[in-house]
């Protein structure tokens, strides 16, 4: 221990400045790090706070609440592109030309974009003809 005491004390000037040197550099090497991880969260939680987010519902028509319509939302901040929607199981829907599968449409296996705020709706069928 009046071994570490003694060389303490006969540290000269340019030794406690070699030494806050050192210190300063562990500092600025810690900021540093720690920047560039706030950096990289930072721009992760951006880029997922922009993206598209497309959301599909079955609501009740305004004509009747025994009809339902599909409801393709986007609600995202950003458009959505290349859009593909299946359903499982694929349930049977009315249609002009008779009954189909509801998977079989073509509006729901590509919508090439759909720009933040807009929504897509058609008629799915009734409640009635629904298991």
């Amino acid at each position: 221990m009046n071994n570490i005491l003694f060389q303490v004390q006969n540290i000269g000037l340019s030794g406690w400045a070699n030494i806050a040197t050192i210190v300063s550099a562990l500092f600025a090497v810690g900021a540093l790090l720690f920047a560039a991880f706030e950096y990289v969260s930072r721009k992760r939680q951006r880029n997922e706070d922009n993206r598209p987010y497309v959301v599909v519902l079955l609501e009740p028509s305004e004509a009747s609440r025994q009809l339902f319509n599909v409801v393709i939302k986007n609600i995202g901040r950003s458009s959505a592109k290349n859009v593909h929607i299946s359903f499982s199981p694929n349930q049977q829907m009315q249609t002009g030309n008779g009954n189909k599968k509801i998977n079989d449409l073509n509006i729901l296996k590509n919508i090439s974009f759909l720009p933040p705020d807009k929504i897509v709706t058609f008629f799915f069928g009734s409640y009635l003809d629904k298991e």
